[in-house]
């Protein structure tokens, strides 16, 4: 009788340690299994005189990309915030999301949203749309970003040699009734040369 039980017991904590080891990996998602970049992120003018804001330290994720600012002095409310294509915050004169405007703009060589499928369609981040569209940034009423948020379409080598922008108004994710939805002029802005390091 007593052989009898200890084989059940036996039994009983071999299925409970198999459990246990079957439950383990949906912790996955929690853990980073790419490389953390932190950004410096400087105002967005058509001067020299760019102040540091902050840094957004961006994190590989299993399933995606977190971003987390740690940014001052924007406007309390929604930002638009996107990866653009191109490894600049410089200004420029032709820049296709603002109908090629004689005049200069701020952070304008960072070009557009990142789409390398050439969707040409603003969908938000968890459309089809650009690559580069991102949840909008909350700035609280102190002027300080610092709610992280979440991009599961992006892999850390997405973002080589891009910029992340920061737009003064809410994105609404949809071309209607402004391109790129109504986010605005640019306002914030660095550049990510690699992803490799911190």
């Amino acid at each position: 009788m007593a052989d009898a039980k200890h084989t059940a017991l036996t039994l009983m904590l071999a299925v409970s340690s198999a459990a246990s080891a079957e439950q383990t990996p949906s912790n996955e998602t929690a853990e980073i299994t790419g490389n953390e970049k932190r950004i410096e992120i400087r105002e967005a003018t058509l001067s020299e005189d760019e102040e540091t804001m902050g840094t957004i330290r961006v994190i590989g994720m299993a399933d995606g990309i977190l971003f987390k600012p740690s940014i001052k002095g924007l406007e309390p409310g929604m930002h638009g915030f996107h990866v653009h294509e191109n490894a600049s915050c410089d200004e420029d004169r032709s820049v296709e999301d603002y109908d090629a405007q004689p005049e200069p703009v701020a952070a304008g060589d960072a070009g557009s949203h990142l789409d390398p499928g050439f969707k040409e369609n603003h969908g938000g981040p968890y459309g089809d749309g650009h690559l580069g569209d991102l949840p909008n940034l909350f700035v609280n009423e102190k002027g300080v970003a610092e709610h992280p948020v979440f991009a599961p379409r992006l892999r850390m080598r997405d973002l080589e040699n891009r910029s992340l922008v920061i737009h003064a108004n809410p994105d609404n994710y949809s071309d209607e009734p402004e391109p790129n939805g109504g986010s605005g002029p640019r306002v914030a802005c660095g550049v990510i040369l690699s992803t490799t390091g911190s």
